[in-house]
């Protein structure tokens, strides 16, 4: 289970179809009960030619709630489309 204050690791696929190795991160945007709550971004990774790297960025919720992050990977100025992956986060019961 997704708790409050408990780190979650979200990760999204990155293909480099381009003629160079390229720098790529992934970034999203965490909304809870459809408001901007928070903005992540991940470490920045060498993606090589004809190459697919799992981009990774961790966000802790600080809220329990229904929560959607709206994903896409920041490469040479340019993202890709967004993926939304969403979740709910439980109160940390202990």
């Amino acid at each position: 289970a997704l708790v409050v204050g408990k780190p979650i690791k979200i990760t999204g696929l990155f293909k480099n179809s381009g003629s160079i190795a390229t720098r790529a991160k992934l970034s999203g945007e965490v909304y809870r009960g459809g408001s901007l709550v928070d903005v992540i971004s991940g470490d920045e990774m060498t993606v090589l030619v004809f190459s697919e790297d799992a981009l990774t960025a961790y966000y802790t919720p600080t809220e329990p709630g229904e929560y959607t992050v709206k994903t896409c990977a920041l490469f040479e100025g340019k993202t890709t489309d967004a993926k939304d992956i969403s979740f709910t986060v439980q109160s940390d019961s202990s």
